[in-house]
């Protein structure tokens, strides 16, 4: 039908509505001025009608009568046309129906043309509403399902095919606490800093801030009674001790309102978490014993109520809060800003099942608050593992090794752990620059049988005197650094540390002049990664320029800021997987700083559209912190002119 025809026709059918309303004001006025004339003819006691009046009142009620007769006969065609333009309206004119129905006849249809029309709208609506674009359509299945492996227990496989920036998962924390640093600068429930007004304290703690009255009011069941605990022990706790102590807290009250333990949810998933305290050391054992019975005091503190003692020893006492607290220390994920700022701790029960990769799949992140997302890094297939990191993966493999085994006890055996081509580009992280010119082989240490033979040959009298010092041969050429040399480079070395840890303690002193004056230094310290360390892709000269960056943020200084964080740039690209999002964040701070700073959009652009392609992918468009980075670079093209 055309818009002319629809409008045409919508017209009529006001029109009409129109015309039985006032028909039915009619004669509801009708009977008002009759009812009126009886009661005033009424209303004179005493007092004959006049023939005139009795003339005018028999005359009304004829006319009522008759008007009262006539009504169906002129409302019901003014009501029947709007139902008949309005069916026209919603379907085809009635020339498309006569062709319709001849069509029909001819191919021997039985379905009325109106039908046949309605149910070929409705297969068109269930298309449109089956469809992705459509707001309506259906969600997708579950991208995730899980699964129970021998080797690994509970972990999460992914249920279809995934591509890059895919939301895989999306839970609200149990519980969670910021961390001593970002107490007062961020709303302790919601975890928001970009508030508008000055933060709302506690009155009793003083510690912990809100943004609302609201977060207050929703972090007060938990808060109210912790409190009393702050005022009683002179300090606030750590994360790990505030998440134990309110989890035993919600589960007390559990045991005190569900009387049968098969329905105490929170209990049950709490009690399926891995914890590792049976392979701790004793020592270890020891020191969660003592802090559990710190929460335990934290917990029973008044105002608690009088019981609150036996319920949690009925529930296990100090041996089920000190594994409570092991359970939340292997399972609890660092909650981190949009730019990888660390916050604080945070237990997601609804993500805890996914396992750790040092190449990882997916990566988690944080938004609205204590809400986890993972989003897929890279093509996941269907029946793969969905793989998050747990630690710092751009570290070297003895290092993350180390790691997990002191926090999660477990050792990982991902394919970049037990990689050969992985343990060869450590080696060029991790090594020494060779001394011939022109030579890219990186020097490691000879084995230990080496270096024994060479001690025990070196001595006069047959007696091992320095084994711990060995040699260094390049695995390119072949050149030797021998144990002299590489004393001589080992005291360059620690020299160069040294100078990195007092720009550290320096910046965190606030002294602002002696660390602009330990600049001059920082040639020097260059000149000594140069000699000794492989350029560009060290691991020790890319934490030393870590260091400087963020001294300068500290400082303002961002002239200096670009000039170490662009040196520092390819020595992350080296160390990092190659799906990891770690280098968007550097890419981000040099574009912001070049070009809001430094004056220098066309080299901010740069940078920007290398964070931008990262950071879709891994935070996607809609994320606080990508908005603000597409912000930078839509003011970047705007001022070069281009885009990229």
């Amino acid at each position: 039908m055309r818009r002319a025809d629809r409008a045409r026709k919508g017209d009529n059918v006001h029109a009409c509505m129109q015309q039985a309303w006032c028909l039915a004001c009619a004669y509801k006025a009708l009977s008002v001025c009759l009812k009126e004339t009886e009661a005033g003819f009424s209303a004179q006691e005493g007092s004959s009608l006049t023939s005139d009046d009795a003339a005018a009142t028999s005359y009304l009620l004829v006319f009522d009568r008759l008007f009262l007769l006539s009504l169906p006969c002129l409302c019901l065609p003014t009501l029947l046309l709007p139902l008949k333009q309005l069916t026209f309206y919603h379907t085809t004119p009635y020339t498309e129906h006569r062709e319709n129905d001849d069509d029909a006849a001819l191919r021997g249809d039985s379905d009325p043309p109106i039908i046949a029309e309605t149910q070929k709208k409705a297969r068109q609506r269930q298309r449109r509403r089956a469809s992705p674009a459509s707001p309506m359509a259906p969600s997708p299945p579950p991208a995730w399902q899980s699964v129970h492996t021998q080797s690994k227990g509970r972990c999460l496989v992914g249920s279809r095919a995934l591509q890059p920036g895919t939301n895989v998962l999306a839970c609200d924390a149990d519980a969670w606490a910021l961390y001593e640093d970002q107490r007062g600068k961020r709303c302790a429930y919601c975890l928001r800093s970009d508030y508008d007004t000055s933060l709302l304290s506690c009155n009793a703690c003083k510690v912990f801030s809100y943004c609302s009255r609201r977060c207050q009011q929703q972090d007060s069941p938990d808060h109210m009674v912790e409190c009393a605990g702050f005022v009683r022990f002179g300090k606030v706790p750590p994360p790990t001790m505030l998440m134990t102590a309110r989890l035993v807290r919600r589960m007390a009250v559990d045991a005190c309102k569900v009387k049968d333990p098969a329905k105490r949810y929170l209990f049950i998933t709490l009690e399926n978490l891995v914890h590792h305290i049976d392979k701790a050391a004793p020592a270890r054992q020891e020191e969660l014993l003592a802090i559990a019975n710190q929460i335990c005091g934290l917990v029973c503190a008044p105002p608690a109520p009088p019981d609150m003692a036996m319920v949690v020893e009925q529930l296990g006492g100090i041996r089920f809060v000190a594994t409570l607290l092991a359970r939340i220390k292997c399972n609890a994920f660092t909650i981190t800003d949009g730019d990888a700022t660390v916050l604080g701790l945070g237990l997601f029960l609804g993500a805890v099942s996914a396992n750790h990769s040092c190449d990882p799949n997916c990566h988690q992140i944080f938004e609205e608050g204590p809400s986890l997302r993972l989003r897929a890094l890279r093509p996941v297939a269907p029946g793969e593992e969905l793989t998050i990191g747990y630690i710092d993966i751009s570290n070297t493999r003895d290092i993350r090794q180390e790691t997990l085994m002191e926090g999660y006890g477990f050792e990982c055996t991902c394919s970049r752990c037990s990689s050969l081509e992985e343990q060869w580009r450590e080696t060029q992280v991790l090594g020494w620059a060779c001394p011939r010119r022109g030579c890219l082989g990186a020097c490691v240490e000879e084995s230990e049988g080496a270096a024994l033979f060479r001690a025990w040959r070196a001595t006069n009298d047959g007696r091992i005197k320095d084994t711990n010092t060995r040699a260094r041969v390049c695995t390119a050429c072949g050149e030797r650094l021998e144990v002299n040399e590489v004393r001589e480079r080992l005291a360059d070395l620690e020299k160069a540390e040294g100078h990195g840890w007092e720009f550290g303690r320096l910046a965190n002193q606030r002294k602002a002049n002696t660390v602009r004056a330990a600049f001059a230094e920082a040639d020097e310290v260059f000149d000594i990664y140069a000699c000794c360390l492989i350029p560009h892709i060290s691991l020790d000269r890319y934490e030393f320029l870590t260091r400087l960056v963020e001294v300068c943020v500290q400082l303002e200084e961002y002239g200096l800021m670009v000039k170490y964080g662009v040196l520092s740039a390819a020595g992350l690209e080296a160390i990092s997987p190659r799906h990891s999002p770690a280098p968007a964040y550097l890419y981000a701070k040099l574009g912001k700083a070049l070009l809001l700073y430094v004056g220098e959009p066309g080299q901010a652009l740069t940078y920007l559209c290398k964070a931008m392609r990262k950071l879709e992918v891994s935070h996607g468009q809609e994320h606080p912190y990508v908005r603000e980075v597409k912000r930078l670079l839509m003011d970047a093209q705007g001022r070069t002119g281009r885009k990229m």
